[in-house]
């Protein structure tokens, strides 16, 4: 929990989908939390690299995904699983993964509850910006992968699945009317928020991590071995800055 939470993105949905089972333990459910330390013990070299360039937006922006009623196994049966993740200079720095409270009776609900989730998260992110002193000048981008979601934030027609969908949800709607967030389409392959929903094939799960901004912290500290110049000179010409949690012990 404390890796998923500080610097592996790339384990929240099998750590939240096996925090689940912490009331009903098992010895499969136990085997199964051992392949996730293998994963961690394998990639304990992993970090968040943050790349340093004029051609890197260095203004937060986020994206929002939803499983529709994926949780098949719990006391939470047919519920959703919704996520977002906000990047900086292409790496994650704030991300979640939980099941939805409601039931979702559509995939565009799903979807625009999860959209709902990440805007509220979006407004606690200029925030913090504007109480360092650095208020964003622009509305934060949100990225979603489902037009009808997008069209019902955007208030671009009507939806036959929106009629029943609770009041306090449509506060999407009031922030990109007010020009706080501004919501956008991005297809769900190039989505960053996807691995965070469900599990994926081993080649969308590669691309998934790049996605995220993971890297081999190895091979960072490797170059150092390859040049003549002190540590901290290279460091100092190095246009990424690497982060992450210690998991070698």
């Amino acid at each position: 929990m404390y890796l998923m939470l500080g610097t592996r993105p790339d384990i929240a949905y099998a750590v939240g989908r096996f925090a689940c089972f912490a009331h009903d333990p098992s010895k499969d459910r136990f085997k199964a939390v051992g392949c996730i330390f293998a994963y961690i013990n394998t990639t304990k070299d992993f970090a968040i690299e943050y790349i340093k360039s004029v051609d890197t937006d260095i203004d937060p922006y986020g994206t929002s995904d939803a499983d529709y009623g994926g949780e098949l196994a719990t006391a939470h049966r047919r519920k959703s699983t919704s996520d977002y993740a906000f990047s900086l200079a292409s790496g994650l720095f704030s991300w979640s993964s939980k099941l939805q409270e409601n039931i979702a009776t559509s995939t565009m609900e799903a979807e625009y509850l999860a959209l709902y989730k990440a805007g509220k998260h979006a407004v606690w992110i200029q925030n913090i910006y504007e109480g360092i002193g650095f208020p964003l000048q622009n509305p934060l981008y949100v990225w979603c992968n489902n037009q009808a979601a997008i069209a019902v934030a955007k208030k671009e027609g009507t939806h036959e699945a929106q009629k029943h969908i609770d009041i306090k949800f449509h506060y999407t709607q009031e922030l990109v009317e007010t020009q706080k967030i501004k919501v956008n389409y991005i297809a769900s392959k190039h989505n960053e928020s996807d691995i965070l929903t469900k599990a994926l094939t081993g080649k969308k799960f590669a691309s998934a991590l790049d996605l995220l901004g993971l890297v081999n912290s190895r091979d960072f500290i490797d170059s150092f071995s390859s040049t003549d110049s002190s540590p901290l000179d290279t460091l100092q010409e190095s246009s990424s800055v690497l982060v992450y949690v210690d998991a070698h012990e």
